[in-house]
């Protein structure tokens, strides 16, 4: 492969990795956003809806 050619290849593929991590930074801290305004306490048993934490 060209260098140049693979120099391209691998910005390009530098910068679409970029945006999907930004991407997923922004879902997590969406996620975590909507926890925070929900409580972000959940419940996984019946166990825990009864004894405290």
């Amino acid at each position: 492969m060209n260098p140049e050619l693979h120099y391209q290849v691998m910005n390009n593929r530098t910068a679409e990795l970029q945006r999907k991590a930004g991407e997923h930074r922004l879902a997590r801290e969406a996620k975590a956003a909507s926890e925070n305004r929900s409580g972000g306490e959940r419940r996984r048993s019946f166990f825990s809806r009864i004894l405290p934490a």
